[in-house]
């Protein structure tokens, strides 16, 4: 998977899948662009890819959710590389707490971060590439298997991610007609900074230490273990190759065995 002279824009790039799917761009010769807010953290990751493989690696910092934030992130990557080929959507958030309790606060900022920021810069970087007349464009979203069945006290996330389902199919339909592919990841249990914050948090909402939440949720996948970002990192740099110019409109459970649909 050869992804010289093409440009790959990765949201959520300083840590857990959106790091390893940058990685995984850059050992294959891409030009990656890591956008997230975190300024110091991005760059920091990208000082890491650069001196590990050599790559163009550059970190721009920006609110995702607000139009006028992806407008200027977007405008730089297009001054000083043109085209975009490749678009990761790998930021994202959970909140651990039961809907009958959730702060609208938190709802808010959840659905921002999954739904609608992945909607509005897909929708960008989707004009980019037609303009450009890319061919074989690709948006890859990070999803969730609790995508697919709704989970305890991860309400918010859930419903955001099984929207994420839907928009990844509407996307696909609508922009096949520019031979851009649009698909998704729905990952099950990922060795992230992310999911043992979440052991931390949901697993006193069952009567659990984070150990014992953690014990339970693996049990329940036939493999026996959780993914390293590696593993799902390289199924995204699949999904954006040319290897994959058949493949849209489709979110695709990658969960070692544990399907829940």
């Amino acid at each position: 998977m050869n992804f010289t002279g093409k440009v790959c824009v990765v949201t959520g790039g300083g840590s857990g899948i959106g790091l390893a799917a940058a990685k995984k761009y850059a050992e294959s010769h891409g030009t990656v662009y890591l956008i997230g807010r975190n300024a110091e953290k991005l760059e920091s990751a990208a000082e890491t890819i650069r001196l590990e493989t050599g790559a163009s690696v550059t970190a721009i910092s920006g609110d995702l959710s607000q139009t006028e934030e992806i407008e200027r992130v977007v405008s730089v990557i297009e001054e000083q590389s043109g085209a975009i080929h490749v678009l990761a959507n790998c930021a994202g958030k959970s909140v651990s707490a039961m809907l009958m309790d959730m702060p609208e606060s938190d709802w808010d900022s959840v659905m921002d971060i999954n739904l609608k920021a992945v909607w509005l810069l897909s929708r960008r970087v989707a004009n980019n590439m037609i303009a450009n007349r890319v061919e074989q464009g690709k948006i890859v979203s990070v999803s969730s298997i609790s995508a697919k069945i709704g989970e305890f006290g991860n309400g918010a996330y859930s419903i955001s991610k099984t929207a994420l389902g839907c928009l990844t199919q509407v996307l696909a339909l609508e922009l096949a007609q520019y031979g851009i592919s649009v698909t998704a990841v729905c990952p099950g249990y990922v060795d992230t900074e992310m999911l043992r914050d979440v052991f931390r948090k949901r697993g006193p909402l069952e009567g659990m230490t984070a150990s014992e939440y953690q014990d339970h949720l693996v049990s329940q996948v036939p493999l026996g273990r959780m993914a390293s970002p590696d593993e799902i990192g390289g199924f995204i740099r699949y999904l954006s190759s040319e290897e994959a110019s058949y493949i849209t409109g489709v979110s695709l459970t990658m969960a070692g065995g544990k399907m829940l649909i």
